[in-house]
């Protein structure tokens, strides 16, 4: 869990205040020259930590510590970094951003990780001074004046030198504040997802979740942190008029509603709207492909569509004939996506239910109880029956998903063999990355509503308010409250 830093140190000397842009031991006062100690980070990060627990996303708190010689304030956000030139998500702490590159410090103090502290400051410099040079009033010696002390010592007198006012302001511009972040263990008030949020659909975007549902009377969007389990923003979307579909593009969440021609765009960083596009067809379900380009599934067509960011249609495959290696049927001229070309009637029944971009970087498709894994060409690596638990075949109810590895994860839906009540029961069903054999592993009473596969390859399911996590052979390992 991330939080962001806007520390400042008023001066015990003048009453100045002066910006704290790293957690260094000493501090210069802007105002008056004097260096203030600060020897309180351990314990100032020891209260970070608890106060956080305390916290939900975007929340701020301030914070005081008495130093003696000044006073340390500090005004606390749970938020994750970002980038300060792009404003693009950190994501893994690094000492580049992911997208503009830009080199910021990353190191630990007191055992905790801290990104984008100010190097000059860590370095006890102030960039951007002109050195200027001041006469000693006893000798007249010249004495370099650089902006780091405003008493100085004439070198050939030995004579003490306060700076003028007019001086000082010139060489000793006041420091700007600028955010740093520190992380700390624990997952605080957002560790359990926003009471009465009920996913609708989910993707896994590296070590975190994105998903949507119902939240009272509202639709919201959410990022969930899974590594510790904890809430890192939701965005109120408006009434729910729609089931909708959720994807990740780059650095943007993808918000479509079925059967609707609209999707919405927002800030993966915060959740923030960035506006909305029109494709020329509704639809039913989509994915984004490695290229960012997004692959749609179209309503009333039934067809597999490719769009780019901007809502033109592409190719879909290079290589022909998908459907019918796919499903076993004739080849509807649907490969190239050419919108006035309309599946058969018999094609039109085994049309994809859900699609899901594996972390491996290929397609998965599921058509009622049949499950297929795809490259970007089209070419066809398998399609696994993945409803043999159940005596009437079984549907699938969710989005699939697939880890890195290419283990593929689905839920099915149906009667089981050998069950005399008939009663629907669910199932997570597990694909090695090959294909082939399928493991079944029941989940009881629970019937998921959104499945989300981790860069670690856990798969994660969402059941009425609460989660379950299993991991890459799918045994349970951490479930939440929840129905």
């Amino acid at each position: 869990m991330w939080l962001r830093v806007e520390a400042a140190v008023e001066c015990g000397t003048c009453a100045g205040s002066t910006p704290v842009n790293a957690a260094v031991d000493a501090q210069p006062c802007d105002t008056c020259g004097v260096a203030i100690p600060i020897r309180v980070w351990a314990g100032a990060f020891e209260e970070l930590s608890e106060a956080a627990e305390e916290m939900v996303d975007q929340e701020q708190r301030a914070l005081r510590w008495s130093l003696g010689s000044g006073t340390l304030r500090i005004t606390l956000t749970r938020t994750p970094p970002a980038c300060p030139h792009c404003a693009a998500p950190w994501g893994e702490a690094a000492e580049h951003c992911p997208r503009c590159a830009l080199e910021v410090s990353l190191r630990r103090r007191h055992g905790l990780r801290l990104l984008g502290e100010d190097r000059a400051a860590l370095d006890g410099e102030r960039p951007g001074v002109q050195v200027e040079t001041l006469r000693c009033p006893s000798c007249a010696a010249p004495i370099a004046v650089d902006g780091r002390a405003r008493t100085l010592r004439c070198g050939s007198c030995e004579g003490q030198v306060v700076l003028p006012d007019e001086v000082w302001r010139r060489v000793h511009a006041p420091t700007q504040v600028a955010p740093w972040f520190v992380e700390v263990a624990g997952g605080g008030r957002g560790a359990a997802l926003p009471e009465g949020f009920d996913f609708d659909d989910a993707v896994g975007v590296g070590s975190r979740i994105v998903g949507v549902g119902v939240l009272g009377e509202e639709y919201a969007l959410v990022m969930l942190e899974t590594r510790p389990p904890g809430l890192v923003w939701s965005a109120l979307l408006g009434e729910p008029d729609f089931t909708p579909r959720v994807a990740v593009c780059r650095d943007e969440v993808l918000l479509a509603g079925e059967m609707s021609t609209r999707v919405r765009r927002f800030a993966l960083a915060d959740g923030a709207p960035r506006g909305q596009l029109h494709l020329p067809e509704e639809v039913q379900d989509l994915a984004v492909d490695p290229d960012g380009t997004w692959v749609v599934h179209t309503h009333p067509l039934g067809a597999l569509r490719r769009f780019d960011t901007d809502g033109a249609l592409r190719w879909l495959w290079t290589e022909p004939g998908f459907f019918g290696r796919l499903f076993g049927g004739g080849r509807p001229r649907l490969d190239h996506a050419v919108p006035e070309e309309r599946p058969s009637a018999g094609m039109t029944a085994a049309m994809p239910g859900r699609l899901a971009m594996g972390l491996d970087g290929d397609l998965r498709v599921v058509a009622a109880r049949y499950v297929a894994r795809l490259k970007r060409d089209g070419r066809l690596v398998w399609c696994v029956d993945a409803g043999e638990a159940f005596s009437g075949g079984g549907v699938s109810i969710v989005r699939p998903g697939a880890g890195p590895d290419g283990t593929t994860w689905a839920v099915m839906v149906g009667a089981l063999q050998g069950d005399e009540t008939q009663e629907g029961r669910a199932v997570l069903v597990r694909i090695p990355g090959e294909g082939g054999s399928v493991r079944a592993i029941l989940l009881g009473e629970l019937y998921p509503c959104a499945l989300a596969v981790t860069e670690d390859g856990h798969v994660w399911l969402s059941h009425g308010e609460g989660l379950s996590r299993y991991d890459g052979e799918g045994n349970l390992i951490w479930r939440s409250a929840g129905g």
